[in-house]
């Protein structure tokens, strides 16, 4: 069935150290994190910009009420400080993955603080990318 995919843009403001990432999903499936430094535009399925992925591993859904859920063995990320970072979560199709529905288009802020930035990004399917567009 193929997978589906989360890009966008996280600026370290000061050095930072990610110790997990926390998503909604609605059941079991495998669930990928990969970085890069430089923009991901067009890039979203090249193997060879992403390298291999931070994390990668069979999530098991155990938060029926809530649906969230983190990897159980995500090793220490670092952020270098004034970097700007592509982020890609991979997901199987074989459940829902929610994402936040941000006002503003791909590259607009999303979220910031003292210490770091984060953009609205894009979704999308193997080989086709959705954008989110104002109005």
């Amino acid at each position: 069935p193929g997978k589906e995919y989360l890009v966008f843009y996280v600026t370290a403001i000061t050095a930072l150290q990610v110790t997990n990432v926390e998503f909604l999903i609605g059941g079991a499936m495998q669930v990928g994190l990969y970085t890069a430094e430089g923009a991901y535009e067009g890039k979203e399925w090249d193997d060879d910009f992403w390298g291999e992925a931070h994390v990668l591993e069979d999530v098991v859904h155990t938060n029926s009420m809530l649906e969230a859920n983190t990897f159980t063995s995500f090793p220490l990320l670092v952020l270098a400080a004034g970097t700007t970072y592509s982020f890609r979560i991979t997901h199987e199709k074989t459940h829902y993955m929610k994402y936040a529905a941000a006002s503003g288009e791909a590259g607009d802020i999303y979220f910031e603080n003292d210490d770091l930035q984060v953009t609205v990004g894009a979704f999308g399917v193997t080989g086709y990318a959705y954008t989110n567009k104002v109005g």
